[in-house]
């Protein structure tokens, strides 16, 4: 059984058939991967690029560069999986992304838009006591 939410006069019933659904940008704090989907940086060592091969069963010659390591490596990077959106399947929420760089998007984006426009009209005199009435 649903919970009950009450809207103005009508009564509506959230259950099983409700879908949530969160959006997101693409903050870092949004875009983490998961353990399995990191794949090695240009700061890690050889030995620890050589190793994310290993564990991802990815043949390789001794004699090959750094270089050439990490190139093998994005070849056979794994797909992304991003630690909220799997947090999310638990609970059954959806993850929206919006695009980089598109803050028109991002509802947020626009309040911040209007507060700044707000002051910047409010602020003739280029005094704080102006703008906080």
């Amino acid at each position: 059984m649903g919970h009950t939410l009450m809207n103005g006069s009508s009564k509506r019933v959230l259950g099983k058939k409700e879908k949530i659904c969160i959006v997101v940008d693409t903050a870092t704090w949004h875009s983490q991967l998961t353990h399995a989907s990191n794949i090695p940086l240009r700061s890690w060592n050889k030995n620890q690029i050589r190793q994310w091969l290993i564990d991802h069963s990815v043949s390789f010659i001794d004699q090959y560069s750094k270089s050439e390591l990490l190139e093998l490596s994005y070849a056979y990077a794994p797909e992304k999986e991003y630690i909220v959106d799997e947090t999310a399947k638990q609970f059954d929420i959806e993850i929206a992304r919006l695009p980089v760089r598109h803050c028109i998007l991002n509802p947020i984006e626009m309040c911040w838009g209007e507060l700044k426009k707000s002051v910047r009209d409010q602020n003739t005199t280029f005094k704080l006591k102006d703008v906080e009435k």
